[in-house]
């Protein structure tokens, strides 16, 4: 395993950890989601340092993340998971 995969991880996951306060804390408003995935009501926090987007639901009482995001993956394909 190359040791540059290994030094990036804790940086990943306090970034996601960071990212997810910021939701629970509604410290910023969540961005619009582009297209078709727009419809499900779910909105998302762009990681600044890596590819990720932290995309969320916002409840009244709460908000509700449902995917960490690749941007490489195909738009949308966690949309199962918004409905109830």
């Amino acid at each position: 395993m190359n040791m540059s995969s290994l030094d990036s991880g804790p940086s990943f996951f306090a970034a996601v950890d960071a990212a997810i306060d910021v939701i629970e804390e509604n410290f910023i408003p969540l961005s619009p989601l582009p297209e078709e995935a727009g419809d499900t009501g779910a909105r998302r926090l762009i990681l600044e340092r890596f590819p990720y987007d932290i995309v969320a639901i916002e409840l009244p009482e709460e908000a509700v993340v449902i995917a960490v995001a690749h941007h490489s993956r195909k738009p949308g394909y966690w949309r199962k998971r918004s409905k109830p």
